[in-house]
């Protein structure tokens, strides 16, 4: 059975429930997902491991997960101070936001 969406948010939803286990205070590959940095390898991991898959992927292999999976990948090096998803403040979601205002501008201007 290949990992879906369903059970990335399964993972993600036990990640935001404080149930998720990752090494903390280093800065992690992370990914963005809605509002928040999510660990990377651990919450691809663990979405694999609910999806009865192998579960010790590497960072790269994790990325390559979630490029089949979700139609925009943003990744970042987040330190994690606790157990948690590393919340976006206001004006860091203005400018998650103005990026993707600048990609789609330039995928327009190609058309």
């Amino acid at each position: 059975m290949k990992m879906t969406k369903d059970e990335l948010v399964m993972a993600i939803d036990e990640c935001n429930n404080g149930q998720l286990n990752f090494n903390l205070g280093s800065e992690r590959f992370s990914f963005l997902y809605g509002a928040g940095w999510y660990p990377l390898r651990a919450t691809v991991n663990r979405a694999r491991e609910i999806s009865n898959e192998s579960c010790n992927l590497t960072k790269d292999q994790a990325m390559a997960e979630l490029i089949k999976i979700l139609p925009y990948i943003r990744v970042s090096e987040i330190e994690f101070m606790e157990v948690a998803p590393v919340k976006l403040k206001n004006q860091e979601i203005i400018h998650e936001i103005n990026i993707l205002i600048d990609m789609i501008k330039n995928v327009t201007m190609e058309c």
